[in-house]
C-alpha cells in the first residue's frame, strides 16, 4: 500500500487492478444464504453502520470547525451514502468525497447487486424454455 500510494511510476500500474481484485476476491468469499432480507440486514449492521457513523462525525467536524450548514452536511451524508467515493459534479449534482471508508459502502452494493445477479442466473438455470435453455 506505501509504494503503491507514494511512487508516482508504479501508481497507474498498481490502481488498474488493485480494487477490482478486491472486489473479485471478495465476492469469491461471499457466503451466499437462503434468506436475502436477513443477509442485507447483516450486512447493512457491518458495512453502512460504521460509514454513516463516520459520516456524521465528519459533518460534525465540517460544522464546528468549518462553520458548514448543517442542512448541506444531511445532504452531504445521504449523497456519500449512494455514491461512496465520487466527488465533484455527476450530472449536476455535487457529490461530497468521503474519504477512505468509501469501500464499505462500494462493497455494501456489490453485494447486494451480486447476490441479486446470483438469484437472476439461479432462476434462469432452472428455467426449461427454449429461450433459456440451450
Amino acid at each position: 500500500m506505501l509504494i503503491g500510494h507514494n511512487s508516482e511510476t508504479l501508481i497507474p500500474i498498481i490502481f488498474s487492478f488493485h480494487m477490482p481484485l478486491f472486489f473479485v476476491l471478495a465476492g469469491y468469499t461471499i457466503k451466499m444464504k437462503p434468506n436475502f432480507r436477513q443477509t442485507l440486514y447483516k450486512d447493512f449492521k457491518r458495512l453502512i453502520v460504521p460509514c454513516i457513523i463516520t459520516r456524521i462525525l465528519i459533518a460534525l467536524g465540517d460544522c464546528l470547525i468549518y462553520q458548514a450548514s448543517i442542512r448541506q452536511e444531511g445532504i452531504n451524508i445521504i449523497k456519500s451514502l449512494l455514491w461512496g467515493n465520487q466527488y465533484g459534479n455527476l450530472f449536476g449534482i455535487e457529490f461530497p468525497l468521503i474519504g477512505r471508508i468509501w469501500f464499505l459502502d462500494t462493497l455494501f452494493w456489490t453485494r447486494i447487486l451480486y447476490r441479486l445477479s446470483l438469484k437472476y442466473v439461479e432462476k434462469k438455470s432452472d428455467c426449461r424454455c427454449s429461450r433459456c435453455y440451450q
